[in-house]
């Protein structure tokens, strides 16, 4: 919090990501907002929408998601080498 309240928020780009698996630590929304300091909130940290992290099957399309919002034009699916996670690949063009 104290980070955030430092923060010019005008001269950041904010891109928020809402959990959503209960596994990984997902909660509900409104937890997040109602536990937010609210300098920060008055702040507009909310003025961004937040991207959801659905859980499998979804995950993918979330994934995707984020990517594109970090302005992906072309993302390639990739194993990742240890074969336990999933990566991808974000081509410029």
């Amino acid at each position: 919090a104290e980070i955030l309240q430092a923060m010019d928020m005008e001269n950041v780009r904010i891109v928020m990501l809402h959990e959503r698996d209960e596994h990984r630590g997902g909660c509900e929304f409104d937890y997040l907002y109602s536990t937010t300091p609210a300098k920060i909130i008055e702040k507009g940290l909310y003025n961004v929408l937040a991207l959801a992290m659905y859980p499998m099957p979804h995950r993918k399309v979330s994934e995707l998601l984020i990517v594109k919002d970090l302005g992906a034009k072309k993302v390639q699916h990739i194993s990742h080498p240890c074969g336990c996670a999933l990566a991808w690949k974000i081509c410029s063009s």
